[in-house]
């Protein structure tokens, strides 16, 4: 038989019990089956966006997607998809959390609901939580327990008990109750974990558990062992040199008991853990040659187990040592004095200083405060221990005269003569009777319980029943415990549907990279589109640009230019970039060079025919006509021509100012003039 967990409710359930066809009658709409049905109308129906986006839902849709949710977890997990049942579960978790200070849904949701439904909105929230939520992760944990004697460390329960544990968030139950619900899924982790070796996630359960219940005591010792037996787990059978290694740990699980031992003194068993790591220090530290440290910690171990033979059996074994090494000492210093040219080796120096230090540190110890208060503490949380197993209900406390007043009475009747229930009653009577402080107590309370605990010393034990509300035999459920069979997870790979992700809550890191590198893809397909396109449209500029210069249209030129600078691309330069300006710069210049090379023919035909006013225009047409960056390499000869006609002209006309002379004269003097300044 094995503990289950049990949720306490009331007479009668609002939800209907919970079984592997929960949600097999028809969906969500039947979970309230306890009344009948739940007959969601028409107009409470999700759409796709509405059931997958679950965005700007309305009060009563949104309770609608709540237990969608809830049922495709439900499904996935039956059929051992975990990995899509656990994304499902949060997602119920994280509606849960949006939806429960939210009025207005539940409100929706008891209108919804109808005949029979909790009295009031929150009722009924609190209904939904605990009878269907919480007890479908309960019947899932139960389910996992009853598979398997012990289960593993990450076993499928632990995983259920850790929504619990979310789940309970929501509700204010008292500590005692929220703790007890799950304590037997709690101690098959804790168990589970001890046996993996993994004690700081052991110690790390049981502390959360703790956190939930600081008044459980049971937790408490078990924390107390926990650590306890990490350090004992951590320690070799040979400690190879690594003895203060080992001390050193062992006073990590020392100072950790100690702070628990301060923060609730009545644990008596850390006492005794905290005498046995004590001891097991003073061994290691005396292996590693620290006898003065060896010799506190020894006394620890008595002072916090008194009844710890082999603390005192050590204690004396290292009085005798440190009397021992501090005699050689002294033999091996006399000996140094008689011979000037001896020293000690670095070994000698070290067991020179620890003689020195001798018994000085157990010495101080004892002068401390420390020893009265372990031992005032320890025996009065003895006391009080054998006060609550006299059977006093937890909330009377006693005082500290009247707890070890009882405590001594306990000893002395234990170890008297009396017999019986009555004789035993009787032995009290008399203690009492010079002990004001225990007077009041009941004798027959003192004698039962000295009765039984001399039976328990015998060897004597009575069988007790077990408690019919935890324990479950078989596979079904007894005194509602809910039980959903154990499924075995799918060997395909199973995740989260795509759109509910896309939509959720979970992974908004992963969705929002996800989202930029589709933001980036598309620009990038933009980004290479506007490239084609501005490929194309210089490819056509560039052959404009071509034509145009051929043909001499400047125009032309300059606008197919523009056009080519104006396309956008990704390329940071394009070779055909200095071509354009080249060709450019050749539609501009074609108007002028056609002047000029008319003019040179011109020139030519007048040179033969040796008319000089021939010559004169058609060197005015070339040189008025120049280049607009280089020097034409006919320049030169066409001012010489020029210069020499000009002087012959000059010389053979009447009157070469008036005019039309007068022209020639001012066009030579502008364009020589021009000419020199260009460089000619």
């Amino acid at each position: 038989m094995k503990n289950l967990l049990v949720r306490k409710s009331g007479n009668s359930r609002f939800v209907r019990d919970i079984d592997q066809n929960l949600y097999r009658s028809g969906g969500e709409s039947t979970v309230f089956a306890g009344r009948e049905m739940f007959l969601a109308p028409a107009s409470m129906q999700l759409d796709w966006w509405q059931r997958h986006g679950g965005l700007l839902l309305a009060p009563d849709k949104l309770f609608v997607r709540l237990l969608t949710l809830h049922r495709l977890a439900f499904e996935a997990e039956l059929e051992g998809k975990f990995g899509r049942a656990d994304f499902f579960w949060q997602e119920v978790l994280a509606q849960l959390r949006r939806a429960w200070t939210r009025k207005a849904v539940w409100e929706a949701a008891h209108t919804a609901v109808g005949g029979g439904s909790p009295h009031g909105p929150e009722s009924l929230r609190d209904r939904i939580l605990a009878e269907l939520f919480i007890d479908t992760h309960v019947a899932f944990v139960n389910g996992r327990l009853l598979r398997a004697a012990s289960p593993a460390a990450d076993d499928r329960a632990f995983v259920h008990l850790n929504y619990v544990r979310k789940l309970l968030e929501f509700q204010t139950l008292p500590p005692d109750e929220a703790a007890g619900l799950i304590s037997p899924a709690v101690e098959a982790q804790i168990s589970a974990l001890e046996t993996a070796g993994r004690w700081t996630n052991a110690i790390a359960c049981a502390t959360q558990h703790l956190a939930m219940n600081s008044g459980d005591t049971k937790m408490q010792d078990r924390l107390a062992m926990l650590h306890f037996r990490r350090a004992i787990d951590q320690l070799s059978d040979n400690a190879n040199g690594n003895d203060l290694a080992e001390a050193s740990r062992l006073g990590e699980a020392i100072e950790s008991l100690d702070r628990a031992q301060k923060e609730d003194p009545d644990r008596t068993l850390i006492y005794d853990l905290l005498g046995q790591l004590c001891h097991l220090q003073s061994v290691r530290l005396a292996n590693g040659g620290e006898l003065s440290k060896a010799l506190v910690a020894a006394r620890k171990a008595q002072l916090y187990a008194p009844s710890l033979a082999a603390a005192d059996e050590t204690m004396s074994q290292l009085l005798e040592a440190m009397t021992q090494l501090k005699t050689q000492i002294q033999e091996v210093e006399k000996k140094l004095r008689a011979s000037a040219n001896t020293g000690l080796t670095e070994e000698g120096r070290r067991l020179q200083a620890e003689a020195t230090r001798g018994f000085s540190a157990l010495e101080n110890y004892m002068k401390s405060s420390e020893p009265t208060r372990v031992a005032t503490v320890r025996r009065l949380a003895h006391a009080r221990a054998i006060w609550r197993d006299v059977g006093f209900a937890p909330e009377i406390k006693p005082a500290d005269e009247q707890a070890l007043g009882l405590m001594d009475a306990v000893g002395q009747i234990y170890g008297s003569e009396a017999t019986g229930s009555k004789g035993l009653a009787a032995e009290f009577r008399k203690i009492a009777k010079s002990e004001e402080a225990i007077a009041a107590i009941p004798p027959k309370l003192v004698a039962d319980f000295v009765l039984k605990r001399r039976r328990e010393n015998a060897g004597e034990t009575s069988g007790t029943d077990a408690d019919p509300s935890t324990a479950v035999a078989g596979q079904g459920q007894t005194a509602g415990a809910f039980v959903i069979s154990a499924p075995e997870p799918e060997t395909k790979s199973d995740g989260e549907p795509f759109w509910y992700w896309l939509f959720g809550t979970q992974d908004r890191g992963l969705r929002a990279v996800g989202g930029c590198a589709v933001i980036a893809a598309v620009a990038m397909l933009g980004v290479t589109a506007l490239d084609i396109r501005g490929s194309r449209i210089r490819s056509s500029a560039y052959d404009g640009v071509v034509a145009a210069a051929a043909a001499g249209g400047e125009a032309a030129a300059t606008k197919e230019a523009q056009r080519f600078h104006g396309a956008w691309s990704l390329r940071a330069s394009d070779p055909r970039e200095a071509r354009i300006e080249e060709l450019k710069r050749e539609a501009i210049e074609a108007p002028n060079l056609k002047v000029r090379n008319t003019a040179v023919e011109q020139l030519k035909s007048a040179l033969e025919s040796g008319d000089q006013e021939a010559v004169l225009n058609a060197a005015e047409r070339f040189l008025g006509a120049p280049p607009l960056e280089a020097v034409d390499e006919r320049r030169d000869a066409v001012l010489d021509i020029y210069a020499r006609a000009f002087s012959i002209w000059f010389a053979e006309t009447a009157d070469p100012l008036a005019l039309p002379g007068k022209n020639h004269i001012d066009a030579y003097g502008k364009l020589v003039a021009g000419t020199q300044a260009s460089g000619g």
